[in-house]
């Protein structure tokens, strides 16, 4: 079971990789949103809270190149992601967990580039670097089908 799991993370990590490098900048769905960055370098913290009511703060602002620590806490009962990316990178991952049959809040698997999977009482931290244009990035949890609850916005300026 686990070589599965670590399978199809490798699978979603590629199609998401490929979704969050898109170099079409002619709308913010497709256009960059950005790469896993180096700590060290991070200007400053953000802390995230995903609770019951969704992402806690909903919106965010960085600035263009930006990068920054995103430390994630998982304050509701269920696990949860911490997805980074454009609308196709939440497209590409919302398809890849409905076809391995989650959206129960029980789908563990291994944390990739741009997706931290945290457990309810834990914290994460994700690192990232926003792209040199304006944009919006995406975070946004896909566990228990309610994805227009957990779903967060980051504006590039």
């Amino acid at each position: 079971m686990k070589p599965r799991r670590l399978a199809v993370a490798a699978l979603i990590s590629v199609a998401l990789l490929a979704a969050c490098g898109s170099d079409d900048s002619s709308s913010s769905s497709s256009a960059s949103a950005g790469a896993a960055g180096d700590a060290a370098q991070a200007a400053r913290t953000v802390d995230v809270e995903i609770a019951a009511t969704g992402y806690e703060p909903p919106t965010i602002e960085v600035a263009k190149g930006e990068t920054v620590t995103f430390n994630v806490t998982n304050d509701d009962g269920v696990l949860h992601e911490f997805v980074l990316g454009n609308e196709a990178t939440q497209d590409a991952y919302a398809k890849a967990m409905t076809d391995m049959g989650s959206g129960n809040g029980t789908m563990e698997m291994p944390d990739t580039t741009n997706i931290r999977v945290i457990a309810p009482g834990q914290s994460k931290t994700i690192t990232w670097t926003f792209p040199n244009e304006e944009t919006e990035v995406i975070y946004g949890s896909h566990q228990i089908e309610d994805y227009k609850k957990y779903k967060g916005t980051i504006t590039v300026k």
